[in-house]
């Protein structure tokens, strides 16, 4: 690390601390789940790499390799090669990745060619081409889109819950979800008892660690509060 004095870049005494530390911050994104993802998309790349090119990790990854995963995994899957990693504990379930799978793993690749300051590859226009294409040509290949969970389907879901206190915990956290302003499965589940506080009529939820990796408070009140007040 450098400091800018009188035009001049000077170094500083402590600049492999500061090297260290600025090498962790970007090494991690702030949340446990993408860095989980990260993490897991290397794994099937580089187990992958080397089951069907012999290929052992490196970067830059050639452009090839880069093309040879997208199509392989796309429109020319590699069922034996699948199996194998299934047997592995790599991957879950055989069959192509959507569209928008291949893309994280391309964005994934590409952090990693970042974070050691080497050619990016994945910026080869064919990739991303290839990419485009393959939405248009198989179809199939493109990610549903999901129907939004309404208030209708909150209150139908809720109706069937009756006075036993799972129910009443299942009700609650329907409602919490839904009245935070939909929050992820994970934010949810994740809540401890000392991120909820009382707050008039109401309550104050913390979720801590959110996907950008920031804390975010949010009040809950009506319908929610009553039923998180009923289950706890």
């Amino acid at each position: 690390m450098h400091l800018v004095k009188s035009g001049k870049l000077e170094s500083t005494k402590n600049d492999n601390e500061v090297k260290q530390i600025i090498d962790e911050l970007i090494d991690k994104s702030g949340c446990k789940n993408t860095d989980r993802s990260y993490k897991s998309d290397l794994k099937i790349f580089w187990s992958w790499a080397k089951l069907r090119h012999k290929v052992e990790p490196h970067y830059p990854v050639h452009k090839d390799l880069l093309l040879s995963f997208v199509a392989r995994h796309s429109a020319l899957p590699d069922q034996h090669i699948d199996l194998e990693m299934v047997k592995m504990g790599i991957r879950k379930k055989t069959g192509p990745y959507k569209i928008s799978t291949l893309r994280r793993f391309i964005y994934t690749l590409s952090r990693e060619h970042t974070r050691r300051d080497v050619e990016n590859t994945t910026k080869y226009p064919k990739i991303h081409l290839l990419l485009r294409n393959l939405g248009k040509n198989i179809p199939e290949l493109k990610k549903s889109r999901k129907k939004a969970l309404t208030v209708d389907l909150i209150h139908k879901m809720c109706s069937t819950c009756n006075d036993k206190l799972v129910d009443m915990r299942d009700k609650a956290l329907l409602m919490t979800m839904f009245a935070s302003g939909g929050r992820r499965r994970s934010e949810i589940v994740n809540l401890q008892i000392d991120d909820v506080e009382n707050k008039n009529d109401g309550f104050i939820l913390t979720f801590k660690a959110t996907k950008n990796g920031d804390d975010l408070t949010v009040p809950i009140e009506g319908k929610a509060a009553n039923a998180l007040t009923e289950w706890l």
